[in-house]
């Protein structure tokens, strides 16, 4: 029972995105169009098609899934509850 043991627990997964603001870009399109330089917001994607990289991104979500299911959701940021005999892997 939840009220005589629990545990709480949190992943925080952080992985680099790769892709980098392209300043000079949305300046561009915004003056080729006469908008707002806010308007829009062109990025490069440095490592595009990096197996690798989405590999990992996958895995990040595949773990962040897995502390879900075995956590209830408690009203702290980011963290859940969870038996501690329900960790192992």
């Amino acid at each position: 029972m939840i009220t005589e043991r629990a545990m709480l627990a949190a992943v925080h997964i952080s992985i680099w995105t790769a892709i980098k603001h392209d300043r000079k870009v949305s300046r561009d399109v915004a003056d080729q169009n006469g908008a707002h330089q806010g308007a829009g917001r062109y990025n490069k994607q440095l490592l595009r098609g990096a197996d690798k990289l989405d590999e990992l991104r996958t895995l990040a979500g595949q773990i962040r899934q897995y502390f879900y299911k075995i956590t209830l959701r408690g009203r702290t940021k980011g963290s859940g509850f969870c038996h501690p005999t329900s960790t192992s892997i």
